[in-house]
């Protein structure tokens, strides 16, 4: 494979792969520890501090609730809160599941997704326009897309 296909580094996309079965490893522990416990984090996080001070949303508000609805199976909700959220399942998920595939197989096959720039590109893209729609809603129209109920 040339340089012009595929030029990011395979440590590059090893170190991705690790930092994503980490970020599983700790969401699973949570969740055992949570199923055990009962304890509920979302009743000890504080109030955004951005949107207590200024009144209009930050980059990452609804966020969280964005998660939990996911995690409740209520995927256009969870992108009403936040569409990171979605984005980093599909292209995180596509990526460490074919990530595995091809590290089991031990061959480089065309389905396997690499790391490139464009994904932290759209991340940006996505992050930046969940805060510009949501503070224009709430400035221009006075409509809330973050209830808190």
């Amino acid at each position: 494979m040339n340089k012009k296909s595929h030029p990011v580094t395979p440590a590059l996309d090893r170190a991705f792969y690790i930092i994503g079965w980490t970020v599983l490893g700790v969401i699973a522990a949570y969740f055992l520890f949570c199923s055990i416990t009962g304890f509920q984090l979302s009743r000890h996080l504080a109030p955004c501090f951005f949107h207590s001070m200024t009144g209009l949303y930050c980059p990452g508000c609804g966020g969280t609730r964005a998660v939990l609805l996911f995690l409740h199976g209520n995927f256009l909700k969870s992108c009403l809160y936040h569409p990171i959220v979605i984005y980093t399942v599909l292209v995180g998920g596509y990526f460490m599941i074919s990530q595995t595939i091809g590290r089991i197989a031990k061959k480089e096959f065309r389905f396997v997704l690499h790391y490139h720039d464009w994904m932290l590109w759209v991340a940006m893209i996505l992050i930046i326009a969940n805060f510009f729609i949501k503070n224009l809603f709430l400035l221009v129209w006075g409509i809330d897309l973050l209830p808190l109920k």
